[in-house]
């Protein structure tokens, strides 16, 4: 009996078997790629390892005369902390706390633990989106926020209702208990790895500044062409959709963190943040009604408002709303220069 011929593959085999792998390993290669070049360099960074850090840097003791800097990533670029205290009046120190979308709702669940610090001043960065919509938070940042003892220094009639805005698992969130947070923080490496790849992704990025009071600055350099025009964009479409929003809520929770400052026995100061000059068109209906807003507050809170929407142009910014190193210097600059000088000197 003759053994059946073995047939050598055929071609046709040979490019079934390519496809077989090879379209996998092209599409996970071009999904990798997408990832890198497009969806990382667009995502922000996450600042939940900076409210720990901002709850371990309030136990600690804290100098007398301080001012202190709230608000979003554009306060907490925009804003270098050494350069305030060098153009103020002799005898200030400053720290700049801001925190990536850290609105008004935000700066009302960390206020209480800072003022248990004593500042002296209070800083508070608003912009039109600062008023126009309220900030919701988020539930990752409430477990942050609790898990960092921010909460345990609310007053007994905190609620719900003051936070308008706030979905009920962000609320719960700041409520939670201790193993209720370890649970939802089980997925810390993964997000510490996503953060990393942001970073590496971006190269107009810098980390390290989690524990930073001074500079916290993330942005290395200025975006141009094509990125650029997207980031306009997208602000662009977010003023628009301003000139509908609920000003009035948000004026009334910008006046209970000013009561709230001028009752612990500091003084609260907005500062109006700067405006892209590529934007001023679509901003100026709306900063008008901004400027009243922070001003009829600060009549009724004994504080005070700092104007600097027009102060920046357009080669200060590092994309379509962040300052960079010129702008940050020029801002904080002119900032400093406006503070009253200490008590007692």
């Amino acid at each position: 009996m003759h053994e059946p011929e073995r047939e050598e593959p055929t071609v046709p085999a040979y490019r079934a078997i390519a496809l077989l792998v090879g379209a996998p390993a092209l599409g996970a290669t071009l999904g990798l790629l997408l990832l890198v070049t497009l969806v990382l360099p667009n995502m922000s960074l996450g600042d939940l390892q900076r409210i720990i850090e901002l709850g371990r840097h309030l136990d600690e003791p804290a100098p007398a005369d301080r001012v202190v800097f709230l608000g979003d990533s554009i306060v907490r670029d925009g804003i270098d902390a050494a350069i305030v205290r060098d153009a103020a009046s002799p005898g200030w120190q400053v720290e700049n706390l801001g925190l990536s979308g850290c609105g008004l709702n935000e700066c009302r669940v960390l206020l209480p633990r800072l003022m248990q610090t004593r500042p002296s001043i209070v800083v508070t960065g608003l912009h039109v989106r600062s008023l126009c919509t309220l900030d919701r938070v988020g539930p990752d940042k409430g477990y942050a926020y609790a898990y960092a003892g921010f909460t345990r220094a609310w007053p007994d009639h905190f609620a719900f209702a003051d936070f308008p805005g706030m979905t009920p698992p962000t609320f719960d969130a700041l409520r939670s208990t201790r193993l209720a947070q370890w649970l939802h923080f089980r997925t810390a490496p993964a997000n510490w790895f996503d953060h990393r790849m942001r970073v590496a992704a971006r190269d107009d990025l810098r980390s390290g500044y989690e524990a930073d009071w001074v500079h916290p600055f993330t942005r290395t350099g200025s975006i141009h062409g094509p990125r650029l025009e997207r980031h306009l964009a997208k602000l662009a479409r977010g003023l628009t959709r301003c000139a509908d929003g609920d000003w009035e809520a948000a004026g009334a929770v910008a006046k209970r963190l000013n009561v709230e400052i001028q009752g612990q026995g500091a003084t609260p100061i907005l500062l109006l943040l700067p405006v892209h000059p590529r934007l001023s068109e679509l901003a100026t209906p709306l900063l008008p009604r901004l400027n009243s807003v922070a001003n009829r507050v600060a009549a009724e809170t004994r504080g005070a408002v700092v104007d600097a929407s027009a102060l920046l142009g357009e080669d200060a910014f590092a994309d379509a709303v962040h300052p960079n190193e010129s702008g940050r210097a020029t801002l904080s600059t002119h900032v400093g220069r406006l503070l009253p000088a200490p008590d007692g000197r």
